[in-house]
């Protein structure tokens, strides 16, 4: 679903995004979502196989590394701005003014944090799998 939704913000959508804002005008962005694209669908394929019985071999412990993987990436790209938000918001006159900011800590970070704790959750259950096999 989270590639459905950069497509659509590389075509040009701007639901869910600040108002004004085009991925177009900003290339950096623009860059940054084309790359989202492929590595969610690579993140789908992968909570798909951790979904799975474990294969014989070597391979489940790649799959369970990848998802171990996948579960602290997530939480590190959204641990350090939700922690920050929540400091700035005890602030008075906090920065999260802006609906750019309450976007990032109200939509965007709470996605990779549920990201990271299913992504952990899954990883767990692969793993524990692997040791009953």
């Amino acid at each position: 679903m989270f590639g459905i939704v950069h497509i659509y913000w590389a075509l040009g959508g701007t639901l869910g995004l600040p108002t004004g804002f085009v991925m177009h005008d900003n290339i950096p962005i623009f860059m940054a979502d084309l790359v989202a694209i492929p590595l969610c669908g690579v993140a789908a394929l992968l909570a798909i196989a951790l979904s799975r019985a474990p294969p014989s071999g070597r391979r489940p412990w790649l799959v369970l590394a990848a998802g171990v993987a996948a579960s602290i990436l997530f939480f590190a790209h959204s641990v350090p701005p939700l922690t920050m938000a929540v400091i700035d918001a005890a602030k008075v006159g906090s920065i999260l003014a802006t609906e750019k900011d309450r976007l990032s800590l109200l939509v965007y970070e709470p996605f990779w944090l549920l990201g990271g704790i299913l992504f952990g959750a899954a990883a767990y259950r692969f793993r524990s799998a692997i040791i009953a096999s």
